[in-house]
């Protein structure tokens, strides 16, 4: 089964997909790769051009009806190594959806995993049950953090539930690091967060990588220019030297 890498953070803005989208996309240079959406802003599809009206099976319809669909159906290539399942717009309200297993994705993963050597997953930001199941199937954990209050405090929260998740569900969760995201090397502020976000992992125990990715209008350039992230595209090279070097960091961790 390939191993399973997770974006998880409870807020918005930290570069959750910007991140899972890179990492995957530089992890299929060399490996297969399966890329998960578990949010239902699907916005993982748009990040590769694909618009909604575009797909026709999605992550929502398996978890919700098994039995009338199936994951291979759900699989969308975009390169030969690299390929993505949309959320589907349902996932929004899956939460709300009664009788649903904590293993549901897990079950589902397990028909598909001998075929990629890594799976990403994007989850919402938000802990919702989709997250839950996320975090059931994950091997590795990957938290976005911004240097500024409130991404200083949506770390501890998610660290804290992440940590409540194992006590209830006795399963030994991986946090494999901290993710500096949109970074002013010139900002006072930005580097006391950084130096309050470097004091959680020492707490912790959770390493920050040392590659931080800068607050940039750049990755975001790649997609609405050329429907690609950044490090498939021809441009933008410091910046695809940053998701390369987060790539080696996380795998490094990792072993």
């Amino acid at each position: 089964m390939g191993k399973i890498f997770s974006v998880i953070a409870n807020k918005g803005g930290v570069l959750k997909t910007t991140i899972s989208t890179n990492f995957a996309a530089e992890l299929s240079k060399k490996s297969k790769v399966l890329l998960i959406d578990t949010d239902g802003q699907t916005n993982v599809s748009l990040s590769f051009g694909i618009r909604r009206n575009e797909i026709k099976n999605s992550l929502f319809d398996i978890l919700t009806e098994p039995e009338n669909n199936h994951i291979e159906d759900c699989i969308i290539q975009v390169t030969d190594n690299l390929h993505i399942i949309d959320s589907g717009k349902g996932m929004n309200n899956y939460s709300k959806e009664e009788d649903r297993g904590i293993g549901d994705l897990e079950k589902q993963l397990h028909l598909i995993s001998d075929l990629y050597d890594y799976i990403v997953i994007d989850t919402a930001p938000v802990l919702n049950f989709s997250t839950l199941q996320v975090l059931w199937v994950s091997d590795q954990i990957i938290i976005p953090s911004q240097p500024e209050t409130f991404g200083l405090n949506s770390l501890i929260d998610t660290i804290k539930s992440i940590r409540e998740f194992e006590s209830k569900t006795g399963k030994k969760v991986d946090i494999n690091s901290i993710i500096i995201s949109k970074f002013d090397s010139r900002s006072k502020t930005h580097k006391r967060f950084l130096n309050d976000i470097k004091e959680v992992s020492k707490r912790t125990g959770i390493k920050v990588l040392k590659t931080k990715i800068p607050n940039s209008t750049t990755g975001s350039n790649s997609i609405e220019e050329e429907q690609i992230p950044t490090v498939l595209s021809k441009r933008w090279y410091k910046l695809k030297s940053t998701y390369s070097n987060i790539t080696q960091e996380v795998i490094k961790n990792a072993k």
